[in-house]
């Protein structure tokens, strides 16, 4: 064998094959976990003025009764008009409802129809409201909230929040901030179930 010769040949390669042959995969890469959780986009963070309203809020009040028959579009300028008719036309989009216990039946304790409470709760998101904040909800109204567009969340003492005041709800986080006062509180109700259900709500609507 010449210098040259020696120069320009290879030793054989480990991975070398008979010709005409393909080599196997490479199976020598580490294969990827498959049991990673998969991504989730984070929930959004909300902001928007309060309107407090003491200790009970009744979806009879919400709407009354008598508007419940109302398409929710002509519905939304119906909304609370039994404590204050001028309501509706002040709210914006991206307020928020405070209250210590939203009740699903009247101030008399008297059950709503399921329609008519549906129909309360779908003339309020009308409005634009975004969120409902409460220490307590009457049985299946946070569901009911959910299928109207409206994010409830609980809190354990929400009266640190008053009318007027600008709030945030960091709902990935799980906290609401009175941006107004500085005061702050956690939220209760956002296990992974519900993170699910608002994450669902929020993309059926299109965003929050």
């Amino acid at each position: 064998m010449s210098v040259d010769d020696r120069r320009t040949s290879r030793p054989p390669s480990a991975r070398s094959a008979p010709s005409g042959r393909a080599l196997p995969p490479d199976t020598r890469r580490a294969s990827l976990p498959t049991d990673a959780a998969p991504w989730e986009e984070p929930l959004p963070t909300l902001t928007g003025r309060a309107w407090a309203f003491g200790t009970v809020l009744t979806l009879a009040d919400v709407l009354p009764p008598r508007f419940a028959a109302l398409p929710p579009a002509e519905a939304r300028r119906r909304v609370l008009a039994d404590i204050d008719p001028h309501w509706a036309a002040q709210v914006a989009a991206g307020d928020v409802i405070c209250v210590e216990e939203l009740h699903g039946g009247d101030e008399a304790g008297a059950p709503m129809l399921p329609q008519t409470a549906v129909a309360a709760l779908a003339a309020l998101a009308q409005t634009g409201v975004a969120a409902l904040i409460a220490q307590r909800y009457a049985a299946h109204v946070e569901d009911a909230a959910l299928a109207a567009g409206l994010v409830p969340v609980t809190l354990d003492a929400p009266a640190f929040m008053h009318t007027g005041d600008r709030v945030r709800l960091d709902l990935e986080a799980a906290k609401i901030v009175n941006l107004s006062s500085g005061d702050r509180a956690g939220i209760r109700n956002l296990d992974e179930p519900r993170r699910a259900a608002v994450r669902a709500m929020l993309r059926a609507r299109g965003g929050p």
